[in-house]
């Protein structure tokens, strides 16, 4: 194909345009079908405690310290 500017046409622009947004469909859905798996078995979030703690420090036993 020669592309739009060179002779392709809006059929070539078309066929683009609707394989960028089915990519896009395509990720969001994978995306959020593997979101609610972790967050369904494991979750995004730490106790509140951890998070006062220091998340660093409970999760991987190493923190930050600043003066």
């Amino acid at each position: 194909s020669e592309g739009l500017f060179l002779g392709g046409g809006g059929k070539l622009l078309g066929a683009q345009f609707f394989s960028s947004v089915f990519v896009i469909a395509f990720s969001f859905a994978v995306t959020y079908v593997v979101g609610l798996v972790i967050e369904r078995t494991i979750g995004f979030r730490v106790t509140e405690d951890a998070e006062t703690a220091g998340i660093d420090l409970v999760l991987h036993g190493e923190g930050y310290k600043f003066d």
